[in-house]
C-alpha cells in the first residue's frame, strides 16, 4: 500500500511529508535554589513519562478527490472535512499499511485550485485519542 487511508476515504497521492510528534511529557524547568544565604539558578527535569497513545502525525500535501463517486452522496473531501468538524474518531492506515485505530483528524488547511477543481490538496494532523 502506498497511500493514506482515513476512516473509509483513500487520499489520491501520498502526502509530501509525513511528521510524527511524540508524546513525551519531560520538561526542563528553571529553578532557584537557595544556599549559604543566596539564591543560584538552577534547572531541574520533571518527567512525566512518555505517552505512546499522544503521538501526533502531521501530513501535508494529501490529495482528496472533490467529486462525488457514483452511488456516494458525499466526495472523499466532504467525507474528510466531515470527520474534522463532527470530531468523528477514525481508523487510520499509513503508507506501509499499519493500522492505528481512534484517531481525530485535524485539517491545518486546504488548498483548492481552479484548473483541478476536482481535487483539494490539505495538510492534517492525525491525532490519536
Amino acid at each position: 500500500m502506498n497511500r493514506f487511508v482515513i476512516g473509509s476515504v483513500t487520499a489520491k497521492l501520498t502526502p509530501d511529508e509525513v511528521k510524527i510528534t511524540t508524546d513525551d511529557r519531560q520538561e526542563l524547568v528553571k529553578t532557584l535554589v537557595y544556599s549559604s544565604g543566596e539564591f543560584s539558578p538552577g534547572i531541574s527535569v520533571v518527567d512525566g513519562g512518555y505517552c505512546s497513545a499522544g503521538a501526533v502525525m502531521a501530513l501535508s500535501g494529501v490529495k482528496f478527490s472533490n467529486v462525488a463517486a457514483a452511488g456516494n452522496p458525499e466526495s472523499d473531501w466532504q467525507i474528510i472535512y466531515g470527520a474534522w468538524t463532527a470530531r468523528s474518531k477514525v481508523t487510520v492506515v499509513d503508507c506501509a499499511g499499519n493500522s492505528t485505530a481512534n484517531c481525530r483528524v485535524v485539517l491545518k488547511g486546504w488548498t483548492q485550485n481552479k484548473k483541478f477543481s476536482g481535487f483539494v490538496l490539505a495538510d492534517l494532523e492525525i491525532w490519536q485519542v
